[in-house]
């Protein structure tokens, strides 16, 4: 994939900066003259009662699919301006376009979350596109298997870049310009993984468990600031990566038989909705949320309750 931003797959400027200004080139399709803005037009279609981030202006990575789009959605649904990336092109140019055939104001970059080079390019062109940032949902994550032999250095560390490392660049890029407005909310997606031991998944486990203390660092850093740090720890979803991760290519019933046995561990007796854990998402962002900060607040229908 070429480095850099894309905001719609048509290719008409809209007068921000060009590649050679150190910004990835941004294009607009047509009938989007300039920033987005929060119309009357644009909220009726979501929600009505528009009141936890109303008028914040919001970015999400890995928003193409699973928690991230559910993320994106509620977003929208709860009042917000969102621009959201992923790795996932055609999904998220299909999420895009389905969000804005609604009037919604939201826009989709292409590009890998873990990428340095691009984090940068791609904050400024959502920061200049929303007016500025007060929310960072940092979602995108990947599953890694394998016990302490069968690791390779290779997947520990691609795992470690994903899971960790994106979650801090995209953090502090962002931080100017919530200090900037005076106000912001981070929220990480974590695991219960994080929490406790789970044999046979150890670059997952300890990466999940790193961002967990990255969150509270950063929150101890930055309340003086009034921003807020948490993460949302879900336990198992039915979402994509997690069927990538129980699927088996030599077993055609490893699938639904991995996701069977994982719901019955659960003790509500089913697996979790990325719209639920989206829904607290969305909470902890909110102004009833101020005085929460450095926590990690589960979302796994009591898995870690015993």
């Amino acid at each position: 994939m070429q480095a850099g931003v894309v905001i719609t797959r048509r290719e008409r400027a809209v007068g921000l900066p060009s590649p050679s200004s150190g910004l990835a080139r941004v294009t607009q399709r047509a009938g989007w003259p300039g920033p987005l803005r929060l119309t009357s037009r644009a909220q009726p279609a979501y929600s009505s009662q528009a009141v936890k981030v109303s008028g914040k202006r919001v970015l999400i990575t890995g928003g193409a699919s699973g928690v991230g789009e559910a993320s994106v959605r509620r977003f929208l649904a709860e009042g917000a301006a969102v621009v959201f990336v992923d790795l996932d092109q055609e999904r998220g140019f299909a999420l895009e376009r389905e969000l804005r055939d609604r009037d919604a104001p939201v826009r989709f970059i292409a590009l890998d979350a873990s990428a340095e080079s691009e984090i940068a390019s791609a904050v400024q062109a959502a920061a200049q596109t929303l007016g500025g940032i007060d929310v960072l949902h940092s979602n995108a994550g990947i599953a890694a298997g394998g016990d302490a032999l069968a690791t390779s250095i290779a997947e520990w560390e691609r795992t470690f870049a994903v899971n960790v490392r994106a979650p801090w660049l995209w953090s502090r890029q962002v931080i100017p310009h919530m200090r900037e407005g005076g106000w912001g909310a981070i929220v990480f997606t974590g695991s219960t993984s994080g929490m406790v031991g789970f044999p046979g998944a150890i670059p997952y486990t300890a990466s999940k468990g790193g961002l967990l203390n990255l969150m509270r660092s950063l929150a101890l850093e930055l309340a003086a600031d009034g921003i807020t740090v948490n993460a949302v720890s879900p336990g198992h979803l039915d979402t994509p990566m997690t069927r990538r991760f129980m699927e088996d290519p030599n077993d055609a019933d490893a699938l639904g038989r991995n996701l069977a046995a994982h719901a019955a561990t659960v003790p509500v007796g089913r697996l979790g909705r990325p719209e639920e854990v989206a829904a607290l998402v969305v909470f902890l962002a909110s102004d009833d949320a101020r005085f929460c900060t450095g926590g990690n607040h589960v979302c796994d229908g009591g898995l870690t309750a015993a």
